[in-house]
């Protein structure tokens, strides 16, 4: 009797750890999908306006789509990061050699990557 009810015990403990959510914080690399996921809370709509920018954690970022999506670079000059200022500009431009001067590597990388797209949809070289 006394070993069924350690082994109940023990079943209990591994179902309480299995249903309990772990949320593990972002890493480094994981910036460019944080990026990417971050125009889906109800407050960043999909194509945001400027006024959308100030109800929203990630300001920086939704004035830089809102600069891209209207080919504006006034909205690149509100932002306070060095490194989202260059994003959004290089993302203006198009112009892929702008995002070496970021000097966070996952932005650098979804800088690069924006571009490259963009240039593919338009049928850019």
């Amino acid at each position: 009797m006394k070993t069924l009810l350690y082994i109940l015990i023990i079943v209990m403990g591994v179902l309480v750890i299995l249903l309990i959510p772990i949320e593990v914080p972002p890493s480094e690399g994981n910036r460019t999908h944080e990026i990417r996921q971050s125009n889906l809370t109800p407050a960043y709509p999909e194509y945001p306006k400027l006024e959308d920018c100030e109800r929203t954690e990630k300001r920086d970022f939704c004035l830089s789509d809102v600069a891209e999506i209207n080919s504006d670079l006034a909205p690149c000059d509100m932002i306070g990061d060095p490194d989202i200022k260059i994003f959004c500009k290089a993302r203006v431009l198009l112009n892929e050699s702008m995002c070496g001067a970021i000097k966070e590597e996952g932005l650098r990388g979804a800088c690069l990557e924006s571009i490259g797209m963009k240039k593919e949809w338009l049928g850019i070289e």
